[in-house]
């Protein structure tokens, strides 16, 4: 072979070579090594390591301690004593949710099973890879465990053993969930400040955050400056909703700026004061064509005349486009729409071009009119429709 750098042999390298950063990192997190390092204040050896995370032998989660070392996640010093470092702070998830929350998520069992069935998910064209995993949708896996048995097509011997189980289900449902907001959090950081500077918030008075988690977006622009006057309105699940009142008081956030409200938002919206700004911040992701203008119908009933729907979505990039792949936390946008579509049968990230043409067929179906797009850079896109007669 002639001599040289040879970009295209590194790039499939370091590709494939995902699979094994994956699986260590989730080691590491299953076995509960960063919240053991992060509480020890002084360095622990590679014996008190095995034993406390129930290993046999010190061997083989050496090996894998000195490889993520070697790679910025933890620190080895000598003797093989190991602490902790900034990265490895990250994957604690004793302290609020954190990047270990997503390896818990993206690294598990469940997703790798399911990536197993990927191929024939992309061949078939029809259930989801989960689907063909699990015999049921990710959310009826996640949060109806106590109606829906468990009962896979096949059983490898590769995976976790209690995989199924309600206690399984309960905490991947946790992780799940604390790595979607950790999620949110990171787009928001990608953002900062242009996210929350592009769009004249300050003109708005009353805002309701549809699927608004446990309040972050909503939070933040309650905080900005000039925005003092503005009330909020969140508007998600009934659990949600409990987790959002601790996010609030912790981010000092008085209890008269914003009103809890919950339900399922193609159910309707309850009764409320009039708002005149919506927000849905990655939410039609999820949803199908007709459920889209279902929400919609559902938040004209609630919307002032000259309202506005603002749709808040990270965009793939566009076909060729080989500029914009990564964020600058990290976040791989396009291969992140692949584990969505593999997941969801509903779960689609689009490009812009793309929501632009999805938008377009929404507003010929219910009164709403696309006013303006901003541009954040590395974080989403908002999408500005108007309410029209």
């Amino acid at each position: 072979m002639a001599e040289g750098t040879f970009p295209e042999e590194k790039l499939i390298s370091s590709m494939f070579s995902g699979i094994w950063k994956s699986r260590c990192l989730s080691v590491l997190v299953s076995l509960g090594v960063p919240e053991l390092l992060c509480n020890s204040v002084t360095p622990v050896s590679i014996q008190e390591i095995a034993e406390r995370t129930g290993c046999h032998t010190g061997e083989k989660i050496y090996k894998v301690l000195r490889t993520m070392a070697q790679w910025g996640i933890g620190e080895e010093l000598i003797e093989k004593h190991f602490k902790a470092n900034r990265a490895m702070e990250l994957l604690r998830r004793d302290k609020g949710q954190s990047l270990g929350h997503m390896v818990g998520y993206y690294a598990s069992d469940e997703v790798w099973a399911a990536m197993l069935a990927f191929p024939q998910a992309v061949k078939d064209g029809g259930d989801t890879a989960f689907e063909l995993a699990h015999a049921m949708n990710l959310y009826d896996y996640m949060y109806r465990a106590e109606e829906l048995e468990y009962s896979p097509p096949t059983k490898s011997e590769d995976i976790a053993s209690d995989m199924g189980t309600k206690q399984r289900r309960s905490e991947f449902a946790h992780n799940y969930d604390r790595a979607m907001s950790m999620l949110s959090q990171m787009e928001l950081d990608s953002a900062l400040p242009t996210l929350f500077t592009v769009y004249p918030w300050v003109k708005c008075e009353r805002i309701m955050d549809i699927g608004g988690g446990e309040g972050q977006f909503l939070s933040q622009i309650l905080k900005l400056p000039g925005c003092e006057h503005i009330k909020g309105v969140l508007f998600d699940f009934p659990d949600v909703v409990e987790r959002t009142k601790l996010f609030l008081a912790k981010e000092n956030v008085p209890d008269h700026r914003v009103t809890l409200l919950k339900g399922d938002i193609l159910d309707g919206i309850p009764k409320c004061k009039e708002v005149d700004t919506i927000i849905v911040k990655n939410l039609f992701v999820i949803f199908t064509e007709d459920e889209m203008v279902k929400v919609l119908e559902n938040c004209r009933q609630v919307l002032a005349a000259h309202g506005k729907f603002i749709i808040v979505n990270s965009c793939n990039p566009e076909a060729r486009d080989t500029e914009h792949n990564v964020t600058k936390t990290g976040l791989h946008l396009g291969f992140r729409g692949i584990h969505i579509m593999a997941m969801s049968k509903m779960g689609h990230f689009r490009t812009k071009s793309e929501w632009l043409n999805l938008i377009d067929r929404l507003c010929k179906k219910v009164a709403f009119r696309l006013n303006a797009v901003y541009e954040t850079g590395d974080g989403p896109t908002l999408f500005e429709l108007l309410t029209c007669e």
